[in-house]
């Protein structure tokens, strides 16, 4: 080491290069890389240690050196300081997003009159809370309604329409008694809002499906959307067939002329599956679709929540980035509820009084 450092120390070559360290680390904090930054300037004092451990001059008196460590050091600082502001910043951009599905896309129930449920709804990109895809259920005086659907478009323009359409849906569920007419306001609804944006390619497709209590069946509605799947006993899965409907926002859901929506029977041991397309189209790295079907034949129950997990574990090993937002509801009839979870109690603490 003597033989190559000695006279580098001696023309300055390192404190030329620690020079150049710090510019490029203060670049590095400029562009807001501050992990970047932090290795670049450990990396700098770890040279500066070697050279002054193995000069035999006092290399580290000399004012240049002295300036270019301090130099560093106040780097490393900038740097430190700089990450924690992003992760502030991070922080708080993940609760506002969390805010923000919560007020929109409200937790499914786990029970609505006598259909037991379970969702899932995960955006595109995680820090947006929410994407283009929606549900929700609602208890109204017709019955049970339940509306999954998938808006064209993506960001914030997905996000309003989002909005508007379950602003919409959760108002009118209550006051129309087909659901036929339902759609078709629906329908209305998101036209209006195109034409307002003057966006003629706004729209978006939907499942409508209504239960009353007491009843062994369903009413479902497609509006251009992806059929359901039906889980029966013994694992026995199969794609319900459904006559889609133009998807919302065209204006041309008539309820006059629109056909009835069809009756779909439900068993107690049948589960819907009802699903958007960031399910069905994500592809691996061969560029293979999902296969949701043989994935819901290995379930090893048919509990809706099961059902849903089983689904999103596969997912997980067949892609790790899906490139589009995934909503999911499961749905069986259940007229008796189910037992209440029993959380397990510890030890009790005695109070001020005593036990």
């Amino acid at each position: 080491y003597e033989a190559v450092i000695a006279p580098a120390t001696r023309d300055g070559i390192p404190e030329l290069l620690w020079i150049t360290v710090v510019v490029l680390a203060l670049g590095a904090v400029l562009l807001g890389r501050s992990a970047l930054a932090i290795a670049v300037a450990g990396g700098a004092v770890a040279q500066y240690v070697l050279v002054t451990v193995v000069s035999e001059e006092r290399y580290a008196q000399r004012p240049l050196s002295l300036a270019a460590f301090a130099g560093t050091g106040v780097i490393v600082g900038l740097a430190v300081w700089t990450r924690g502001r992003q992760s502030e910043r991070l922080a708080r951009a993940l609760a506002a997003a969390t805010a923000l599905q919560q007020a929109v896309l409200r937790p499914l129930p786990d029970r609505t009159g006598e259909l037991e449920t379970a969702g899932l709804y995960r955006p595109a990109t995680a820090d947006t809370g929410i994407g283009g895809d929606f549900y929700d259920v609602a208890r109204t005086p017709f019955g049970t309604r339940i509306l999954i659907g998938d808006v064209r478009g993506k960001g914030l323009p997905a996000v309003q329409t989002v909005a508007d359409i379950l602003g919409c849906f959760r108002s009118q569920a209550h006051e129309t008694q087909g659901l036929t007419e339902l759609a078709a306001r629906l329908d209305r609804h998101l036209a209006r809002a195109a034409l307002s944006r003057q966006d003629g390619e706004l729209f978006a497709t939907a499942l409508l499906l209504e239960h009353r209590d007491g009843s062994d069946h369903l009413h479902v509605l497609n509006c251009g959307h992806l059929p359901p799947l039906a889980v029966g006993p013994g694992h026995d899965v199969r794609e319900v067939r459904l006559p889609a409907l133009l998807p919302l926002g065209f204006g041309g859901l008539d309820p006059h002329t629109v056909p009835s929506p069809v009756r779909l029977d439900l068993a107690d041991d049948t589960v819907l599956i009802l699903h958007t397309d960031g399910l069905s189209e994500a592809r691996n790295a061969a560029g293979a679709f999902y296969p949701v079907i043989p994935r819901l034949l290995t379930a090893p129950t048919s509990r809706p929540r099961d059902l849903i997990a089983h689904l999103m574990t596969g997912l997980a090993h067949w892609t790790h980035d899906t490139g589009d937002d995934i909503a999911l509801i499961a749905l069986t009839r259940s007229v008796t509820p189910p037992e209440p979870r029993v959380r397990r109690a510890g030890p009790r603490r005695p109070g001020p009084l005593g036990p």
